[in-house]
């Protein structure tokens, strides 16, 4: 029994789709547990306005709301993470200027 050319495209574009679909759900997975460990993860000194060689939110330094406080004195404002492929940059802003740090996921 042979197949047509009709079936056989059908059965491609099907397959297509469904590795796509697969590919969106890694990446919203993916997404949404980053979301959620910015207060679990060390974050590395890259460049920009300095707090520190690294941070890590534990009894002295805490992040409530979007702004992170040193022994409960303001010192920054969380403004965005970014994903990359192989880790996640945290971006802030000085609290008392427009300049801006960044640091990335040990």
């Amino acid at each position: 029994m042979k197949t047509s050319l009709k079936q056989k495209t059908t059965r491609t574009m099907t397959v297509k789709i469904l590795f796509i679909n697969i590919i969106l759900l890694i990446y919203c997975l993916a997404t949404l547990s980053s979301c959620n460990s910015i207060e679990n993860t060390a974050w590395k000194y890259r460049d920009g306005f300095h707090i520190g060689d690294g941070i890590k939110f534990d009894s002295s330094l805490t992040l409530k709301n979007d702004t992170i406080y040193s022994n409960k004195n303001p010192i920054a404002i969380f403004v965005k993470t970014k994903q990359r492929i192989t880790d996640k940059l945290l971006i802030i802003k000085d609290i008392n200027s427009d300049s801006i740090g960044t640091y990335c996921s040990k």
